[in-house]
């Protein structure tokens, strides 16, 4: 009974020494998750964007990460301006945002004006266009047909019946990505660092502790948890209200997410004021320069390291692409995606927590052999399933090859004598920036062309061999 006293006294007790980063966290991670998360869409509905414009604009993201998280690292190693870095990334990600909310859309017309330029009397004449069905097709159209007009935004790119409205709507649609595309770059560039340097600060506060990192960062998880499931229900439904889908109608739906993601980030911004930047002399190898920092990678013990974060990266950017599309394929509801929310939360939550234990009881590398081995099983398991709301009790387990590989990889650079922003910059540029944009970029040509159960039954296959190599090793 004593001993079941200390753990449940040692779980609720909180390190006010501690506490600044877990409220960061909380709020960075709130203020992605009440926008991020729906930026396609918004760009799908409001700006009217076609579908390419807007797969350029988000694979941007982690390119920018790889490129601008070691540099910006070493250079606020360098220069000992750790705390000025930062502040200058939460602040270009708040511009960054308030600036996209003010670019106009390609067209301020509604459909139901669409329609009657283009002579169409019905809603599901807009959906036979957009698919391709003609009327010797119409009966084989199924589910299809009986798709609504205020639902069909689900399913089409509206900007290919604006672009046969009008073909010069396509000049419009290039000026503004363009200055998405700047805009994008510019904040990406200077604001990616921002959840790096927060890495940098709690591990210098954890001393020789770092595998109680996962402790402070499950509160980004609540966070991001937390708001992303109000939006989406907000989203759900102002959409069920509306009766016409018009561009400026859309924005009305999203301009307060837009603010609240500023405010919520600005909170942040804050708070990382307070965040206790220890001198980088303490630790000996910290103030290092890049390209020093990439010579510890000629290592075959960091080189090893270093290509299972580059593949994770690749698994994780796979998984968040591309399981809610197959999803889709599958006939999942909107109810469903809400659930899923609510599990990858609680699963991760659950691992951050976790992840003190098992860095504790088996170490760095089989924590990473293991999320190797969950995401084997995850992606067969998707493959194999034909009832969407199976994937449910399978996405209990997300949280071992996610929270917890990730607390394991930052552990791992985070341990003193590495704990410098270089070599954590180099860590995110890898996972985060290279490895997801490989999982998307790679998964969407090869999905293209062989579909989604292919696809996730050989990434499992792969998957599988990499974690036998790496077991042996």
């Amino acid at each position: 009974s004593d001993l079941w006293f200390n753990m449940i006294r040692e779980a609720v007790a909180i390190n006010q020494n501690l506490l600044v980063y877990k409220v960061f966290y909380f709020f960075y991670f709130a203020a992605l998750g009440s926008l991020v998360p729906y930026l396609s869409l918004y760009f799908k509905h409001s700006l009217l964007l076609p579908a390419h414009f807007v797969g350029i604009i988000l694979a941007v993201k982690p390119l920018c990460l790889f490129v601008s998280a070691p540099i910006l690292g070493t250079i606020a190693d360098k220069y000992n301006k750790v705390r000025t870095v930062l502040l200058i990334a939460l602040f270009s990600y708040i511009v960054m945002n308030l600036l996209v909310a003010v670019v106009p859309p390609v067209s301020i017309d509604c459909l139901s004006e669409v329609h009657d330029k283009l002579n169409i009397s019905h809603p599901n004449d807009t959906i036979h266009r957009l698919h391709g069905i003609t009327k010797e097709n119409h009966v084989e159209a199924g589910n299809i047909t009986s798709i609504g007009n205020t639902e069909m935004w689900q399913e089409a790119w509206l900007f290919d019946l604006y672009t046969e409205m009008d073909p010069k709507i396509y000049k419009n649609a290039e000026v503004v990505f363009l200055v998405i595309l700047i805009i994008t770059i510019v904040g990406e560039l200077l604001g990616a660092m921002s959840n790096t340097l927060a890495d940098v600060a709690t591990f210098q506060n954890l001393d020789n502790r770092p595998q109680y990192y996962g402790e402070q960062r499950l509160w980004g998880e609540v966070g991001l948890g937390v708001s992303a499931f109000i939006t989406g229900c907000v989203v759900q439904g102002q959409y069920k209200k509306q009766v016409d889908i018009c561009p400026e109608d859309v924005f009305d739906i999203y301009r307060p997410f837009f603010y609240v993601n500023a405010i919520l980030m600005a909170v942040a911004l804050f708070v990382s004021t307070r965040f206790n930047f220890q001198d980088s002399d303490k630790y000996v190898n910290e103030k290092i320069a890049l390209f020093k920092g990439l010579q510890i990678f000629g290592k075959i013990e960091y080189l090893i390291f270093a290509m299972i974060a580059l593949f994770l990266g690749a698994a994780l950017g796979s998984a968040e692409t591309f399981l809610f599309v197959h999803l889709v394929e599958l006939g999942a509801s909107p109810s469903l995606f809400s659930a899923l929310v609510a599990v990858h939360c609680i699963s991760n939550v659950a691992m951050y927590y976790g992840s003190i234990y098992f860095l504790e009881s088996i170490g760095h590398m089989k924590m990473l052999t293991l999320g190797l081995l969950i995401y084997a099983l995850r992606f067969y398991y998707f493959s194999a399933i034909e009832n969407p709301w199976l994937v449910l009790p399978i996405e209990f387990l997300r949280g071992l090859c996610s929270a917890s590989v990730w607390c394991a990889l930052a552990s791992y650079v985070g341990t003193p004598p590495r704990v410098g922003a270089t070599l954590q910059g180099i860590l995110h540029g890898l996972y985060y920036g290279l490895g997801r944009g490989l999982g998307q970029l790679i998964g969407g040509i090869l999905i293209r062309r062989f579909g989604t159960d292919p696809y996730f039954c050989y990434f499992a296959l792969i998957d599988f061999l990499v974690m036998i190599i790496v077991a042996l090793d």
